[in-house]
């Protein structure tokens, strides 16, 4: 059964958790070593939203998205921003366009503990076109002490998305 919106309907319901596997300090673009999650509800049930490659994204199939994306980060640190956002490239990667922030504040405590911290936004972006359309992620860290965490069995670090509608 397909779902309805406004001059369009929805073909394949597909929908997939990616996470980071490992984990980095400060500022890094593209954030690398991705996974699409292994839990339960991680995939698609034999299709793929997306394909990854060195830290970029190309989408399988054109529509409207709901993309969910948060972060876990830590650190003896007062940084003042600590952002973790998704660019979006409409011409193969020749250009990016940063889109909205996961962004949260860390104030350390005594020097001997860690702050741990999480920030989550979702964004409904449209992917369009010939297969140009790509997504890859950032961080970017006032100090650069403070630790994205990432895990190969737990989603620290990722997104979700889900197609929503065709275009």
């Amino acid at each position: 059964m397909a779902i309805h919106f406004a001059n369009t309907e929805l073909s394949d319901c597909i929908a997939e958790t990616w996470r980071v596997t490992s984990s980095f300090t400060g500022s890094t673009l593209p954030v690398l070593n991705w996974e699409i999650a292994d839990q339960v509800g991680g995939g698609s049930n034999g299709y793929t939203v997306c394909n990854e490659s060195s830290g970029i994204f190309t989408f399988n199939q054109t529509g409207w998205y709901h993309c969910i994306w948060w972060m876990y980060y830590s650190g003896n640190a007062n940084s003042e921003w600590n952002e973790f956002f998704p660019q979006y490239s409409w011409n193969n990667g020749s250009n990016w366009e940063s889109y909205q922030y996961a962004q949260g504040y860390m104030v350390s405590g005594l020097t001997r503990y860690n702050t741990n911290c999480t920030s989550s936004v979702f964004g409904i972006p449209a992917i369009s076109g010939d297969g140009t359309r790509k997504i890859r992620w950032a961080t970017s860290m006032d100090d650069s002490g403070v630790t994205i965490n990432g895990h190969n069995n737990q989603s620290h670090t990722g997104f979700t998305i889900m197609k929503i509608a065709d275009t």
